[in-house]
């Protein structure tokens, strides 16, 4: 058995308080580090504490450490590995999510030579060009301090390395517990913890988290470095109270329950009845493991308790919408992701960004702030851009003390400056603003959360629409193609509208998709407030094309394969099978739900097509299968020649999360394989795993498509629920053997006999099939001896005139029937188009028809005369002789 099995959390797609709108594709939790011998395991509520000790002991586990921050977390340490365990966990019906403690380290680039503390050098703070840099690129600090420089009763937390308490530029700064008394050996405010004075350190599991790193006390300065007291540098507020929660080692590194651990104790500080503690937001200036359902919980109840998460966006220069950055990248409403700029205002080049998962930039090159031993130094990094921001909320709650996180958030999102650096790579735009945060009077802004770029059904679209602090709905989206009109809501209603907290200014619907999940492509969502966003739905768009059409089930005995886990054999049927462009004698067929031609497959992480590694790939359910025994994949031969179809089928197939539950939940489907055509069936007859793996039910863990070559593949789903029982999936292209294809794209409409032309219909897009090589600009008939194929014209006036080649996408059509009195005709596009000037100047505006010269164009006097041969309106002039100009191509 592999050493690093996928595990997924099997938990419904639709539950955005699972976090799925934002895991999609972090489906590899072992990919990261994470400790050997430990597991986060989370029971149902409901599970009595007997049992929980049963199902502990039954794995020999024990357990370390429980969590009140999310109800019944627990830590254990294990006698077997990780991946044994997880399965073994999710095996059992009591267990919500079992999953590795995830190692995370600090989100610092690189450390520099310590500089003097000159408050000139703050370059992120005020920058006159001092550092050779952008003067203003900034976030104007000194500008916001002639209105506040903090307040000592706004307390933010540190979660990282923890603190150099005795720094003389921090001291005054510093949170000290109210309920604790220090010194004494007593836990005076009962949480839990002795002399908690400073806060606490679940590395090393101690009461002192004094920093032996560095980077919690650089971040502290950032935030809070006392100002105007003569000595060292100045944080964004000049008084604050920052807090620490030590949970990064002495080198740098913490797990997931450290994490944990510090953000139940900081909870329970705010929420205690003696001396609570009123924390607005937390910094946190690492990340890097998988993801964690338990961390999302927990950053979850931090969000209902009124306290911001702001988190580095990381510094690999990734895209974190395809490469997810965590925690940055969880989606919840009280989270704030941060990315790096330099003093000339752009984005520093270690940078991660992400237009959908990372919501402002601030400066994060080159900043000095302190550090342990009454010490100095210039730190680069995503950490260092995250406390500008954590600073710039404790700023903005001290001028505006009934502010609630979210007003908060809204005020750093839409009061920051649109830079370059920024622009397209963020949510906001902005890089922040102090000075703008302070003095927001009426500035609207809105941003797309969800969907990213590319995006699958059911699909969550999320916006931020707010007016400086307040929310600015109500606000409406409109989809085309096809017109779908939602209202999206503010209401906290996750299972309906998506939305994770009401009134906080995030808008959400769930657009469930069209009733044919072949329906993908580019969907444009226009928004009520003029606002548009593109996505692509479903993925790449090649040569096949699908339909999903009524049940088609083959009903087979068939041959066992007998595959095991991750296997893939080669199978020859007997006859020569047609896919794409080619034929095949053979087909590897994979226990993973997938086969090829070309490749045996037999990866169990399923990835977006084209995959590059395979040139033919086959999927109709490809994820982390496990075919056993009878339950296993079959194939079978029917019909006779020349019209014989290869069935595969993959019966009660299990998924490997839940290959030990009883009963053991299965899904059953085909691919059915023509020998007389091109064509492909995905036939399901049950897409339902249910019980533990009720989130890969109907492809939500699954990849869906086909690829006819590394650049070629149409997929319609990945990691989306969009399958049902009895659906039949029919794959067809027009893609054959043939000298030569032309992609084209047209738009249907109306040109009057008098030339006159109104447009509608809309955008689609079909290939053409010519039966010999013919270049752009050359005009096109209907070739006789071919079907459905077409040449080069042979004669003028032709009544097989189709249309003109264009150098760029366009289509050739059928001519249509028209009503009396004005022929239909098809607009095309712009196209060049070979001419010349025999029926006269060609001006802009005139219909063009065939010439006597085959292949050429000329200009049509009479519309009447040459309705039916009609090429198109020309676009430019052609005034003597034959040359090239545009059209707008009709027929």
């Amino acid at each position: 058995m592999r050493l690093a099995k996928r595990i997924f959390i099997g938990l419904l797609l639709l539950s955005v308080a699972l976090g799925g709108w934002a895991v999609q594709g972090q489906k590899e939790p072992l990919l990261y580090e994470y400790v050997k011998d430990e597991l986060l395991v989370r029971f149902k509520q409901e599970t009595p504490r007997t049992v929980i000790n049963q199902i502990h002991a039954a794995i020999g586990a024990h357990v370390l450490q429980e969590f009140q921050i999310v109800p019944n977390l627990q830590r254990v340490k294990l006698p077997i590995s990780v991946s044994e365990a997880i399965a073994l966990y999710k095996a059992n019906p009591n267990v919500l999510y079992a999953e590795p403690n995830y190692i995370h380290k600090k989100a610092q680039q690189v450390q520099l030579t310590p500089n003097d503390s000159m408050f000139n050098q703050l370059w992120g703070l005020h920058n006159t060009g001092q550092t050779g840099g952008t003067p203003d690129a900034d976030i104007d600090a000194v500008e916001a301090w002639d209105i506040t420089t903090g307040s000592s009763s706004v307390v933010v937390f540190v979660i990282d390395t923890g603190v150099d308490y005795n720094h003389p530029d921090l001291v005054a700064n510093t949170w000290t517990n109210p309920g604790e008394i220090p010194g004494n050996n007593v836990d005076d405010d009962n949480n839990g913890y002795v002399d908690d004075v400073y806060g606490i350190d679940t590395y090393y599991n101690d009461t002192n988290p004094f920093d032996g790193d560095g980077h919690g006390t650089h971040v502290h300065g950032t935030i809070g470095a006392v100002g105007n007291n003569n000595v060292g540098v100045v944080g964004v507020n000049w008084n604050v109270k920052v807090g620490h929660c030590k949970f990064l080692s002495d080198l740098g590194s913490g797990t997931t329950a450290g994490a944990i651990a510090c953000l139940q104790y900081i909870l329970n500080l705010k929420q205690r009845t003696n001396h609570p503690v009123p924390v607005i937001a937390t910094n946190n200036s690492w990340g890097g493991g998988g993801f964690s359902q338990a961390l999302y919980d927990a950053i979850k109840s931090h969000m209902n308790a009124g306290i911001l998460f702001i988190a580095a966006a990381g510094n690999s220069n990734l895209n974190n919408d395809t490469a997810l950055f965590l925690p940055a990248s969880y989606f919840l409403p009280n989270m704030i992701a941060v990315a790096a700029t330099t003093h000339t205002d752009a984005r520093a080049s270690f940078s991660n960004y992400g237009r959908h998962t990372v919501h402002v930039g601030a400066p994060g090159a080159s900043i000095l702030s302190t550090t342990p031993g009454n010490t100095y130094s210039t730190y680069s990094g995503t950490s260092m851009a995250t406390p500008h921001v954590t600073g710039l909320a404790a700023l903005i709650k001290a001028q505006f003390p009934s502010f609630s996180w979210y007003q908060i958030r809204n005020r750093i999102l839409a009061t920051g400056d649109v830079t370059s650096g920024m622009q397209n790579i963020t949510i906001s735009d902005r890089r922040i603003n102090a000075y703008n945060a302070l003095t927001c009077n009426n500035v609207p802004f809105f941003g797309v959360w969800r969907p990213m770029g590319t995006a699958s059904w059911p699909m969550l679209i999320s916006v931020y629409w707010v007016n400086c602090e307040n929310p600015a709905g109500p606000i409406s989206v409109t989809i085309t193609p096809g017109g779908t009109v939602l209202n999206l809501q503010d209401d906290g209603n996750e299972a309906v509208s998506g939305d994770l907290y009401a009134g906080d200014g995030i808008y959400s619907a769930i657009w469930t998709g069209p009733s044919d999940i072949c329906n993908v492509g580019t969907f444009t969502l226009t928004f009520s407030n003029g606002q548009t966003h593109t996505v692509q739905v479903g993925g790449a768009q090649g040569s096949y094309s699908c339909t999903s059409t009524t049940p088609g089930w083959r009903t087979i005995t068939g041959t066992n394969l007998n595959l095991g886990d991750d296997q893939a054999v080669q199978i020859t049927p007997g006859f020569p099978i047609r896919f794409g462009t080619t034929t095949y004698n053979s087909v590897y067929v994979g226990s993973n739900g997938v086969l090829s031609f070309t490749n045996s497959i037999t990866a169990y992480t399923n990835t977006q097509l084209p995959n590059t590694s395979y040139t033919t790939v086959v999927a109709p359910f490809w994820d982390d299968l496990y075919p056993t025994g009878a339950d296993n994949v079959y194939w079978q031969v029917l019909g006779s020649a020349p019209t014989r179809e290869l069935v595969i089928e993959w019966r009660n197939i299990r998924h490997y999360s839940c290959r030990n539950d009883t009963p053991a939940p299965t899904v059953t489907f085909q691919v059915v394989l023509f020998e007389a055509t091109n064509h492909v069936l995905f036939n399901y007859q049950d897409v339902v795993f249910g019980g533990n793996c009720s989130g890969m039910d109907k492809g939500g863990s699954a990849t869906v498509g086909v690829q006819v070559s590394t650049s070629d593949a149409t997929q319609i789903g990945f990691n989306s629920q969009i399958l049902s029982n009895n659906l039949q999936v029919h794959w067809t292209t027009e893609v054959l053997n043939t000298a030569a294809l032309f992609r084209v794209e047209r738009t249907t409409g109306n040109v009057y006999t008098d030339g006159s032309f109104i447009a509608g219909g809309a955008d689609l897009a079909e290939y053409v099939r010519v039966s010999e090589e013919v270049s752009p600009g050359d005009v096109l008939e209907l070739d006789p001896d071919n079907p459905k194929s077409y040449r080069k014209a042979r004669s003028a006036y032709s009544p097989l005139i189709a249309g003109v080649v264009s150098s760029t996408p366009g289509v050739v059509l059928e001519a249509k029937r028209a009503p009396e009195g004005w022929a239909p005709l098809a607009l095309m596009g712009r196209v060049p188009v070979k001419a010349t000037t025999e029926g006269g100047p060609i001006r802009p505006g005139d219909l063009l028809t065939s010439s006597s010269k085959p292949g050429y164009a000329m200009r049509c006097a009479n519309p009447q005369i040459c309705e039916g041969a009609l090429l198109g309106k020309a676009l430019e002039e052609l005034k003597t002789g034959e040359g090239v100009i545009l059209v707008l191509l009709v027929r």
